[in-house]
């Protein structure tokens, strides 16, 4: 959903499967808690608009993809970075019901909210509406406001992701969170979900082992020397580990990125993935071209064929990822090797699918409080 591209067009011939994108509301608003909007309406609740928009697609599509040739018992939905998270949340929620059968979350967020709503409506009224010059009991004053002067005044370290190393002045506490426990759609912090273990859905959680090495990032040095890695990581929370983490670590951008990854997404999502019982984990290690990097997109755009494989080490990777993919759709089957999802196996997918016992890594920072604590927040 959301800033995925429509696949191409053959694929639904040659896979036999229909594919719908819905669209949502997002930002402010798809997600502003306001007590004025809470106190306006009926369960007096706000926030989350953006995940309620999705769960009435779904149901639109349950009941009618049987006028499209689908089947409304064997949905699948993929989700990939934000549209990750929004489904993480709804595969969690009581809302889920028996819109869809399993859900394929790519590059997600593992962080999830954990305050009141009273709280989150507080958060909103000090950083963002008294900007508006609106009181917190006037919902009208919010409803009149031209859609522009809503989403220009919202403060810009709502918008920031962190796609780099921690850094010395980082407050994790004061992130904001755009999803919320509003009471109708997330009731409880996810874990407490996860710990009963009753999902009604098969869940699959993945990502590549590159997701969060931005643009940005790759341009902020010509090069990346040796040099100028290590000084990037000496200026960061992790600079009185250096020795340590280069026997772990390339001085590369290649390097750089992965560690970058294990901090932000891979590694919480795979501690998110285990508080799952029997959810399977993936995590793709083909590189894309010279970049020399598995982008953040790099699943996604061969699962739905965005781009064309150049290489036999691109056309093996395509046909792996694309054949565990619809497997999963058609079969809701995800293992090549069942008797390794009891174990809690990874598979590594890069121009063949492999099972491992762990991710690299992975280990340093969950022993070491870095993960979950510094994962990216959508």
């Amino acid at each position: 959903p959301g800033h995925l591209e429509l696949p191409a067009p053959r694929l639904a011939r040659i896979r036999d499967v229909v594919f719908v994108r819905p669209n949502f509301r997002m930002g402010v608003l798809g997600y502003l808690a306001a007590k004025a909007l809470t106190n306006s309406t009926y369960p007096h609740t706000s926030g989350n608009y953006g995940l309620l928009d999705a769960v009435e697609a779904l149901r639109w599509v349950k009941k009618n993809i049987v006028h499209f040739a689908g089947d409304p018992k064997a949905i699948t939905v993929l989700g990939h970075r934000a549209g990750a998270t929004m489904l993480t949340a709804i595969v969690a929620s009581h809302k889920v019901e028996d819109l869809f059968a399993q859900a394929w979350l790519s590059s997600g967020s593992a962080i999830f909210p954990g305050v009141p709503l009273v709280e989150s409506e507080q958060q909103s009224q000090d950083q963002y509406i008294r900007k508006l010059n609106c009181n917190e009991r006037d919902d009208v004053c919010l409803r009149r406001l031209d859609v522009e002067e809503l989403i220009d005044n919202v403060p810009e370290s709502w918008m920031k992701v962190e796609h780099d190393l921690p850094r010395v002045d980082e407050n994790i506490e004061q992130k904001h969170q755009w999803l919320v426990q509003d009471g109708v759609i997330i009731k409880e912090h996810l874990s407490e979900v996860w710990k009963r273990g009753n999902l009604t859905v098969k869940v699959v959680i993945g990502t590549t082992a590159h997701a969060d090495a931005t643009k940005a990032l790759y341009e902020e040095k010509p090069e990346w020397t040796e040099e100028e890695v290590k000084a990037k990581i000496a200026n960061s929370m992790l600079g009185n580990n250096i020795t340590d983490l280069f026997k772990r670590y390339n001085a590369t951008w290649s390097g750089l990125s992965s560690m970058i990854s294990d901090i932000r997404t891979v590694c919480p999502l795979l501690y998110l993935a285990r508080q799952i019982p029997s959810t399977p984990f993936y995590v793709v290690t083909e590189t894309r071209g010279d970049s020399h990097v598995a982008d953040v997109n790099f699943d996604v755009d061969a699962i739905l064929e965005h781009y064309v494989p150049k290489t036999s080490e691109q056309r093996r990777y395509f046909a792996a990822i694309q054949q565990i993919f619809y497997r999963f759709v058609s079969l809701g089957k995800f293992d090549q090797h069942p008797s390794d999802a009891s174990n809690n196996k990874i598979l590594l997918i890069g121009q063949d699918a492999l099972t491992h016992p762990d991710y690299p890594n992975c280990d340093l920072w969950i022993a070491n409080d870095y993960v979950p604590r510094y994962a990216r927040i959508d």
